[in-house]
């Protein structure tokens, strides 16, 4: 089971990686809108996820070290979050996947310089339900991991090490 788990956080992180990259280059038009803000705090949130997770995992997890509480905090906080996300984006993706003709609505609706064809809309629908799913599943493995291994979550690891 941590094997899969260690698989998962390949994918989750390189994944991060890029959302985390693209957020720094695309902040002038997130802030444009409340809606934007909301899509940017959860990008932002998926980010400290995937980053926290994965400090998480190198040092309990591979290096069974202890680790201060407010990684847990960290991780919790922004795993619910990211779990509201990979949801939202489950059901959109399903319903517009099962759903040709709004998809063929939506692409009639787009600019001229964002022609994109049937299948393109298709390939980026199925890689943001995996990712969602990935993501969903990575974060329930987290939560796991964490109750199992709460004997590595102290107040200050450097006056118990």
């Amino acid at each position: 089971m941590l094997i899969f788990y260690r698989i998962i956080s390949i994918f989750i992180n390189a994944v991060g990686l890029m959302l985390a990259i693209s957020l720094v280059f695309s902040l002038p038009m997130l802030l444009t809108s409340p809606l934007n803000l909301l899509s940017a705090f959860m990008i932002i949130c998926i980010v400290l996820y995937t980053w926290f997770s994965s400090k998480f995992s190198r040092n309990v997890l591979q290096l069974q070290k202890q680790v201060n509480q407010t990684l847990r905090d960290w991780i919790r906080v922004n795993g619910i979050v990211a779990i509201v996300y990979s949801s939202l984006v489950i059901l959109c993706v399903t319903f517009l996947l099962f759903n040709p003709q709004l998809t063929a609505e939506l692409q009639k609706n787009l600019p001229e310089n964002f022609a994109v064809q049937e299948g393109d809309f298709k390939t980026l629908f199925v890689f943001m339900l995996a990712y969602a799913s990935l993501l969903l599943v990575h974060i329930l493995f987290t939560f796991f991991y964490m109750k199992k291994n709460r004997q590595f979550f102290v107040e200050n690891p450097a006056e118990k090490s």
